[in-house]
């Protein structure tokens, strides 16, 4: 069952580059977000995933990424991702949509709750490379 909305980001694709054209293609895409979890937890995450065009126009990607808070803690959280994108607005946009699963070792900070959780996730970006990404639990 779809939980509630947890996490939202927003930042930019900050890096990308062809990883196979002969058994692909294959393309892997860095982004950096400034983000909020909970309403009240402000975070950084930075994330690589790599995508593969599919005959039928849709893209599979994987990738992970880590997400770490900003006040200081250190708290570190990390997500592996799989999804499934499309090309929107006549090539303009990629929306993915997926899950992540996060895991963290800390068992008392504002991330703790993430260990073990999954999350279903849409993520876009534009042709600027502006992305936005929403994660709600899975129950």
């Amino acid at each position: 069952m779809l939980g509630d909305l947890f996490y939202e980001a927003k930042g930019k694709i900050i890096g990308q580059r062809v990883l196979d054209v002969i058994n692909g293609p294959k393309i892997e895409t860095s982004v950096s977000y400034n983000g909020i979890i909970k309403g009240n937890v402000n975070v950084t995450h930075i994330a690589t995933f790599r995508s593969i065009p599919k005959s039928d126009g849709l893209l599979y990607a994987e990738g992970e990424g880590i997400i770490t808070t900003k006040d200081g803690s250190n708290e570190m959280v990390t997500e592996t991702g799989r999804g499934i994108g499309q090309f929107a607005n006549g090539g303009s946009k990629v929306i993915f949509r997926g899950s992540f699963i996060f895991n963290t070792s800390s068992s008392t900070g504002k991330l703790a709750f993430l260990n073990k959780t999954i999350g279903v996730l849409e993520y876009e970006a534009d042709e600027a490379g502006d992305s936005s990404l929403k994660v709600w639990e899975w129950k």
